[in-house]
């Protein structure tokens, strides 16, 4: 955040992130630099990051975090068999299932973002009839 890149663009023989060294181009100048004191970064980034985004105690910016899974379901099934007669018989079945994918924002952490919300649900009805035929009906 203090405009030093030295560290995460250098080689890991030297201390650095890479494998191999990066040399970083000013777009405003010929200028080949490491490290950006002058405050040139865009003012909506860094209060993006400032404000939003945790910070890392790496040097090389690894940041582990964890979006919690609280992805509740519900399934509900019913069936109902009746027997009109010994050749005759019906049931209908229904199943309802529902899901709903949590979202969650804290308000410090946009990279919890990442995951959408989703509310679904399915419903299906079945309903069969059996009518045995025999040679005298």
């Amino acid at each position: 955040m203090n405009g030093d890149f030295s560290v995460l663009d250098g080689a890991k023989a030297s201390g650095g992130c890479l494998a191999k060294a990066v040399t970083l181009k000013d777009r405003r100048a010929s200028l080949s630099r490491q490290r950006d004191p002058d405050g040139s970064f865009d003012h909506s980034a860094v209060t993006l990051l400032n404000n939003y985004i945790p910070t890392s105690t790496d040097p090389c910016g690894l940041l582990l975090y964890a979006i919690p899974q609280n992805n509740p379901d519900n399934q509900w099934i019913g069936r109902i068999d009746y027997s009109l007669s010994d050749n005759n018989t019906m049931f209908g079945r229904y199943y309802l299932y529902d899901y709903t994918a949590q979202t969650l924002f804290d308000g410090k952490n946009a990279l919890t973002t990442t995951q959408a919300g989703n509310n679904d649900r399915s419903m299906t009805a079945t309903y069969g009839d059996t009518w045995t035929l025999g040679p005298t009906r």
